[in-house]
């Protein structure tokens, strides 16, 4: 379907805007195979970004996936960000592998008609250290629900939650951030600590086998 990737191996993307965020082979220091990534370095401050394009206007419905390494639960682990650079917290979504220290995957939703529970979303999933985990998340209306797989899973962890409002921003002036949450750029504590190997957007709700298939097209490359 209709849909953006970010690949550590294809820097098509993302040429020139590194910013000083390396692409090499990373191995988890806990389980997972090696794989080429973005790697960040510890309480580093920098993070690739991706220019405004028309094509990342996905306020009606979203799908994502990733596969990405975490080395601690402290802080806000950023897995990927798109912002309003004028006001960040207007930004059409910020997927993050821990809510105020909690260690869970977070979605923060951005600017909403309607949002009975918050712009956090704390999904409850917990993500393990040092290793590789695949993470997913579908939004279609007022609907989000997310995935988890760990390594030495046997099965996909999974929330979901109802409560959700619709965005109501614009497109316009919105970047994609890998790696960071895009409110406080520069700030160490919101950046992750590890290796983010891909992240995919589609403009479009996936559906469960989907998702799964999706999982299952690479999950040997990681080991999961």
């Amino acid at each position: 379907g209709s849909g953006t990737s970010f690949y550590s191996a294809n820097q098509q993307a993302i040429v020139g805007t590194l910013n000083g965020i390396s692409v090499a082979n990373y191995t988890p220091a806990s389980g997972g195979l090696q794989a080429k990534a973005f790697v960040f370095p510890n309480a580093g401050t920098v993070f690739p970004s991706i220019p405004d394009n028309t094509a990342f206007d996905f306020r009606n419905n979203i799908s994502w996936d990733c596969v990405a390494c975490m080395s601690n639960l402290s802080n806000r682990q950023s897995i990927w960000a798109q912002i309003n650079t004028s006001s960040p917290w207007n930004g059409m979504g910020l997927v993050s592998f821990s809510l105020d220290s909690s260690g869970h995957l977070a979605w923060w939703g951005g600017n909403y008609v309607t949002d009975a529970s918050g712009n956090w979303w704390d999904t409850g999933l917990s993500p393990t250290v040092d290793k590789w985990a695949y993470a997913a998340g579908t939004w279609s209306s007022t609907t989000q629900k997310a995935y988890l797989w760990n390594h030495g899973a046997t099965s996909m962890s999974t929330a979901t939650t109802t409560a959700r409002g619709k965005f109501v921003g614009t497109a316009a002036a919105n970047t994609f951030r890998v790696g960071d949450n895009g409110s406080e750029a520069g700030n160490a504590l919101q950046i992750l600590d590890g290796a983010i190997a891909f992240v995919r957007i589609w403009s479009t709700a996936l559906t469960d086998a989907q998702v799964t298939q999706n999982f299952n097209s690479i999950r040997g490359r990681f080991g999961l």
